[in-house]
């Protein structure tokens, strides 16, 4: 194993798949006002350095904080995907200075578009 000191950067992606939560977005009132289902997706690009040497997780991004960040930001009513996942991203990027690069997608299921569908998605990143 090389040793710590000899790497400027030790970037990993550490994701969060598939988190489901019930939310209030949507441009019409009625969405807001009954909720529905959603999922988002995060992706993190991160120097995990520290903690790849140190095996402590104060020194690396915390998967229960980049949830808990997640599931804060979806608690706010929004009209548009878009504004959700700029705000989302601005979070995460904003935690630690150790991440690099952030991808939120976030998908409304079953939206009610007169016809099927499974979802309609807004995917944003953000980079340092």
């Amino acid at each position: 194993m090389p040793k710590a000191y000899l790497l400027p950067l030790m970037i990993a992606t550490i994701r969060l798949e598939g988190i489901r939560l019930f939310a209030h977005h949507g441009v019409n009132e009625a969405e807001r006002a009954t909720g529905g289902p959603f999922e988002v997706w995060v992706e993190l690009d991160a120097d995990i350095k520290s903690a790849g040497f140190h095996d402590d997780l104060r020194q690396t991004i915390d998967y229960q904080t980049v949830f808990e960040i997640v599931q804060a930001e979806m608690r706010q009513p929004r009209k548009l995907l878009e504004t959700l996942v700029v705000s989302i991203c601005g979070k995460l990027i904003g935690h630690s200075d150790a991440i690099k690069r952030v991808r939120v997608r976030v998908c409304k299921l079953n939206p009610p578009l007169g016809g099927t569908c499974d979802r309609a998605c807004v995917e944003y990143t953000v980079a340092r």
